[in-house]
């Protein structure tokens, strides 16, 4: 007897993440579901398509085939990768947008579908869909519900699994893994940098978007004299690991004075030369990371394997004893994120 062919539901991301670190922070959490249970779904990430020629492997869209998903067809026309170029061909936004929100509309109306609106979705708005606070990947409950339709349209912040992140995060880091043009680049600034020092302490400065944010984001934003002030406290609490050095990336140039000796800007510091997809992977190459509320530099620490101290309060001491793992720094920030963001609706 023949056996039917069992086609993989399809799970279509539209939006809900923001700049880079949010989309790998949310990416993460797709990959971890599809990693679970790779036989029965299939992903497609619409939102990191401007962002696919930073990775070494680019995720292309599944080819569409006579038996596959109608709607492959139609989204095999948005966007087209050539990585050899480290080029991405994709329509317009403004166009872009509304093909996403005519999938959430085909997704909510098609028998075969579903449009799901999971927490927050930033500034896009009439979106079809079922809203959810909320939509946990580990939950059978949920599985079973993306599961029974041939595809779910999804958008939003709020899709997570910690649980699965942690399994499958070894699978995680190798498919989002930063393309060679960049790492190899912070590869060999560090390798200089390890000849002068025993323990490189990586510095991630957040600035310029919080000093236009809602109130409820601004008391993370902290001035270039509080990090240099965080910097000689690890000098301090480091001192047993032989000769600290430190290398600093941020988003607003820096007055490399102001922040005494052992201290190196990363080469795609804001103001440098260099792309910041460099500073990403020197920061992933240090022993430990300062960070304040930001996901690219948590996503730092998860890129490279290391430690993090977060950087809440301008009161707080760096010591040794703060350092975190990055799982438990990411699930941290989501936390207040989440917190933050109710207290201010």
């Amino acid at each position: 007897m023949q056996t039917r062919h069992h086609r993989k539901a399809l799970l279509i991301y539209t939006h809900g993440a923001g700049r880079l670190g949010n989309q790998l922070f949310a990416y993460a959490h797709l990959l971890a579901f599809v990693e679970e249970h790779p036989d029965d779904f299939e992903l497609i990430n619409l939102s990191f398509i401007p962002y696919s020629t930073f990775l070494a492997q680019p995720p292309l869209l599944p080819s569409p085939t006579p038996e596959g998903h109608p709607v492959l067809h139609f989204l095999a026309t948005l966007a087209t990768i050539d990585p050899s170029q480290g080029k991405v061909s994709w329509l317009p936004e403004k166009v872009l947008v509304n093909c996403a929100r005519l999938l959430h509309g085909y997704g909510a109306i098609a028998p075969h579908g579903q449009s799901l609106i999971v927490g927050d979705i930033y500034y896009w708005s009439f979106i079809a869909g079922q809203r959810l606070e909320h939509l946990d990947l580990a939950s059978p409950a949920v599985v079973e519900q993306l599961n029974r339709k041939a595809f779910s349209v999804l958008a939003g912040w709020s899709i997570r699994s910690w649980q699965l992140v942690a399994k499958h995060e070894n699978a995680i880091r190798q498919k989002l893994a930063i393309h060679p043009r960049y790492a190899t680049v912070a590869t060999t600034f560090i390798d200089g940098l390890r000849q002068q020092y025993d323990f490189l302490v990586g510095v991630a400065i957040r600035q310029g978007d919080y000093r236009s944010s809602a109130e409820v984001f601004k008391r993370f934003l902290f001035e270039s004299d509080q990090y240099a002030r965080w910097i000689e406290q690890a000098a301090v609490a480091f001192a047993g690991k032989g000769r600290v050095g430190f290398v600093i990336t941020a988003d607003e140039p820096q007055e490399r004075e102001m922040f005494g000796p052992h201290v190196h800007f990363s080469t795609g510091i804001a103001g440098g030369n260099g792309h910041y997809l460099e500073s990403l992977m020197e920061l992933a190459l240090c022993d430990v990371l300062l960070t304040s509320a930001t996901t690219f530099g948590i996503w730092a620490a998860f890129l490279g394997n290391i430690p993090i101290i977060l950087l809440w309060d301008a009161n707080q001491q760096v010591q040794a004893d703060a350092v975190v793992h990055y799982l438990e720094a990411l699930q941290q920030f989501d936390q207040i994120s989440d917190s933050l963001l109710q207290w201010s609706r």
